[in-house]
């Protein structure tokens, strides 16, 4: 699948976001600090990559949306 940058609105976090042009699935920068949860969390090793990402489903993709709230 091919990937567009998704300009995320709002954010304080200034992480990097891809979305599938279908829109089925986002890709999103991880911080450090989820980074290092994440390995211990799935008991794994330090990568040694520079960037990291996490593959996440659009929970919205095909549904009509009439309102949303940022949290």
């Amino acid at each position: 699948r091919k990937l567009d940058r998704w300009e995320v609105i709002g954010g304080k976090s200034s992480l990097i976001f891809y979305k599938t042009t279908d829109d089925r699935f986002a890709l999103k920068q991880m911080s450090r600090f989820e980074y290092l949860a994440f390995l211990d969390f799935a008991s794994l090793s330090n990568s040694g990559m520079s960037m990291e990402f996490l593959i996440i489903e659009n929970l919205f993709y095909n549904k009509k949306i009439s309102r949303s709230f940022r949290l």
